[in-house]
């Protein structure tokens, strides 16, 4: 079942927030929630709402643009780090029969939506001047937990998730690429050739490329004294696990400081899992596949010029 993301896209903002949350309210019955509060969050791919009640605090995701086999395969590695490793995540709750997604109904809404419930994590999202090296040490850490599980974890079911590869730099419509200006799609072909090579050169054998986040930048990272905790695992799929490393790099690149925010993640990651320095002259393709993924075309040039000098 593929969702019909536009049931509410002619309506107000407020409004679709308003049917959305009645949308909801059924569902949470279904997970055991009598009385409860919810708060509105964000109105984004899903509509989220915090959740307060006598048994603590929760988060309410409505996935109004992924399919059901998408989000379960999220929730199935979520479940799965929950129980099986050291690090913080939002845990997914099940339904009295054991279901961790329950769908939702209401008047004009074509089909209906997954809602699914996490527990709440407290903690800090650090600005940009709040990041120290010990603040990358620490996530360089969190990210090789995340890997040195997806290496060894094998999942009872096929996961359907997006695949972060050379080819997926590409896919774009006819319609949607013929828009794009000719010097990006310039752009777009240099980093296809250039992820190619990369691809080349690492293979994808499980312990180069698997499970990842391919999102985990400090927005989607929570600082607490004792722990780290990533957030946000709504565009986890296969790719290679350098990606990780270059998504968090491609935010303090060409700032000041950024050697030494690099060598501290790359520090922490070593504590776990194995990183040839060899690898790491991939980093800037990679950072620039992140870039061109946010359409932040003047970066995707200027990192490319670390390959192509006469760019």
């Amino acid at each position: 079942m593929v969702l019909n993301s536009t049931d509410f896209d002619d309506l107000p903002e407020q409004e679709q927030v308003y049917r959305l949350r009645k949308l909801a309210d059924a569902p949470l019955e279904k997970f055991g929630f009598k009385q409860y509060q919810l708060t509105f969050l964000q109105h984004l791919v899903n509509t989220t709402f915090r959740l307060d009640c006598n048994r603590g605090q929760f988060l309410v995701r409505i996935h109004r643009a992924k399919t059901r086999s998408a989000v379960a395969s999220e929730l199935t590695w979520l479940d799965a780090l929950a129980h099986g490793t050291t690090v913080s995540v939002q845990t997914p709750q099940r339904s009295p029969d054991g279901k961790m997604i329950v769908l939702g109904e209401h008047i004009g809404v074509s089909e209906p939506y997954p809602v699914t419930v996490l527990s709440w994590l407290d903690g800090q999202i650090l600005t940009q001047d709040q990041r120290s090296p010990h603040h990358f040490y620490r996530l360089g850490q969190l990210v090789s937990k995340l890997h040195h599980h997806a290496q060894h974890w094998t999942p009872s079911v096929e996961l359907n998730r997006p695949i972060y590869d050379a080819a997926s730099v590409l896919e774009f419509d006819v319609a949607s690429r013929n828009q794009l200006p000719e010097n990006v799609r310039g752009y777009l072909r240099m980093l296809h050739a250039q992820l190619q090579e990369v691809e080349q050169h690492l293979g994808k054998s499980p312990e180069r490329f698997g499970l990842i986040h391919s999102d985990l930048s400090f927005g989607n990272v929570l600082f607490t004294a004792d722990e780290v905790s990533p957030i946000d695992f709504d565009d986890c799929g296969f790719g290679y696990y350098l990606y990780d490393l270059a998504v968090i790099l491609a935010g303090p690149w060409e700032r000041s400081g950024f050697q030494q925010r690099s060598d501290a993640l790359l520090h922490g990651y070593r504590e776990i899992c194995e990183l040839p320095h060899e690898h790491l002259d991939l980093i800037p393709a990679l950072m620039a596949r992140r870039a061109s993924s946010l359409g932040q075309w003047d970066r995707v040039k200027t990192l490319l010029q670390t390959v192509y000098a006469d760019l």
